[in-house]
């Protein structure tokens, strides 16, 4: 797993992917919106990623 914020003024972006140990498979996503919605935002980047996941997540 990966992930990375920035944020630049008022706007956080959120970069996030999941990767198979070898790299044979990954998933990767984005979610930009207002600096107040980060727990929102972060919470729906991971639901997204998860559901697309290349392994198996408990």
């Amino acid at each position: 797993m990966a992930a990375l914020a920035e944020i630049a003024g008022d706007t956080l972006t959120l970069r996030g992917e999941i990767l198979r140990e070898d790299g044979r498979a990954r998933t990767g996503g984005q979610r930009v919106g207002p600096v107040g919605d980060a727990v929102m935002l972060g919470r729906d980047l991971a639901e997204a990623l998860r559901a697309r996941s290349p392994i198996p997540l408990g």
